[in-house]
């Protein structure tokens, strides 16, 4: 496998939502509600890596490791 990146796409995206106020809507933790889109074809997001390239990018190196 050659580590020669070529293209960017989508891992994971999330979404939350807000009231009239613009505050998040929150869980019962105090936390920030997170969503994800239903099984559905999106066209938007079909499109949102197509002007990015390899050099727009760069690596999270600061992740917590589930165990």
């Amino acid at each position: 496998m050659k580590n020669n990146p070529i293209g960017v796409n989508v891992l994971d995206i999330k979404f939350y939502k807000y009231d009239e106020d613009g505050n998040d809507i929150l869980n019962e933790d105090g936390t920030t509600k997170e969503f994800r889109l239903k099984a559905m074809r999106f066209k938007p997001l079909e499109y949102l890596c197509e002007e990015l390239s390899v050099d727009d990018v760069e690596e999270i190196t600061n992740v917590k490791k589930i165990s």
